[in-house]
């Protein structure tokens, strides 16, 4: 006759098996369903990481869209040839250019509105999708600065202090630990980040069965946060105040000049200043709103301490929060597309407004020699591209 541990330890044994066998089940019924569903095709990678560089991945010459140089845009002779002014455009998606066509992102919008005015202009679109700051410096030191560029401009995106480990996982880029000095807040990485990317990562586990619940947990966790902890209440109304959708960072962190990312943000700005301007060559930094924040009420303007740096620094910056508040942000800004809110990327309207505000700041800022202003138009005026 069993004793009561026996009894026990038998009744533990068999909730385990009957556990593994429902969860091979499952793992056997998933499988055979994808089975019945042909494999989309891999493609040619988009983006390579790289380990010989110091900018962590890069755009795939192989991929093509995108030119030997590893460019979304054509190849350009190196060195410069004589008489050419070249603009070096550097940024992560917003640049790039995401879900436009190549000839419709901002950068060659601007080029051929400047080539009326000095037929010789060459602007390089440099934007590289999931880069922040620190991947733009890194990658103007090793490969930017060969363009030999008279002006450089650096686009930046309020998502750009975001920690990057949880954005390049989502992009696919293959990078297993993020460079120490990529990371805008080596605390919150290690505590908020660690926790989350073991769930993240769980998403290309080997077991079907593991793969699908991680994707629908992420996805459930991720449209609980973005609904809860992605806003606050100001004046009796919410607002959004999320900067990635895989971050749980707010944007109030841009709001303290001593925070951490505030910290970090200056010192990679202030290298890339130096190192252009060490080239001979002209710093412009530009500065592209959230969604959210085309609307005139909005309380959380980090565009403000943006503004005091460029003072204290003696900086050209381009803030384009006016030039696009001037249009209505459903005609500017991708917003719900393939069911993702996009408050981060525009349409080919919203890429002629930023074109038209680049094209009036570099004029009356005496930036593009040889090129007088063709006259006093509102910032981000629409017109042919």
């Amino acid at each position: 006759m069993r004793t009561p541990s026996q009894r026990w330890l038998a009744n533990l044994a068999l909730a385990v098996a009957s556990t593994c066998l429902v969860l091979l089940i499952a793992e056997v019924g998933l499988r055979i369903r994808a089975a019945g569903r042909p494999e989309p095709p891999a493609g040619i990678p988009r983006f390579v990481p790289c380990d010989d560089c110091g900018y962590a991945f890069g755009l795939n010459p192989e991929h093509p869209e995108i030119s030997s140089q590893g460019l979304r845009d054509r190849d350009f002779e190196q060195p410069k040839p004589e008489g050419v002014f070249r603009v070096l455009v550097l940024g992560d998606s917003v640049v790039y250019g995401v879900r436009v066509a190549p000839e419709r992102a901002f950068p060659k919008v601007l080029e051929r509105r400047l080539r009326a005015l000095r037929p010789d202009i060459e602007i390089v679109n440099a934007g590289v999708t999931g880069y922040t700051p620190w991947n733009a410096l890194h990658y103007y030191l090793e490969e930017g600065r060969a363009f030999g560029a008279d002006l450089v401009v650096f686009t930046l995106c309020l998502n750009d202090v975001a920690d990057p480990q949880l954005h390049w996982d989502a992009l696919g880029k293959t990078i297993q630990e993020a460079p120490a000095e990529s990371i805008p807040n080596p605390e919150y990485h290690e505590g908020t980040i660690r926790r989350l990317l073991w769930l993240n990562r769980l998403r290309d586990s080997p077991s079907l069965l593991v793969r699908t619940l991680a994707r629908r947990g992420l996805d459930r966790w991720r449209e609980y946060r973005l609904d809860t902890a992605g806003h606050r209440v100001v004046g009796g109304r919410r607002w959004p105040v999320y900067v990635t959708a895989e971050d749980p960072k707010r944007i109030e962190v841009l709001l303290d000049w001593d925070s951490p990312e505030w910290r970090w943000l200056r010192g990679i700005l202030d290298r890339l200043a130096e190192a252009v301007e060490a080239d001979g060559a002209r710093f412009v930094l530009a500065t592209a709103p959230l969604a959210y924040q085309i609307d005139p009420a909005y309380p959380f303007l980090p565009q403000t301490l943006l503004a005091r740096y460029c003072a204290e620094r003696g900086l050209a910056c381009l803030d384009l929060l006016p030039a696009l508040r001037r249009h209505p942000v459903e005609q500017t800004y991708l917003l719900d597309f393939s069911g993702v809110h996009d408050i981060w990327h525009w349409t080919s309207a919203g890429h002629q407004v930023a074109a038209g505000a680049f094209e009036d700041f570099l004029l009356d800022q005496g930036l593009i020699p040889g090129a007088a202003p063709r006259g006093r138009r509102p910032p981000g005026r629409s017109g042919p591209p």
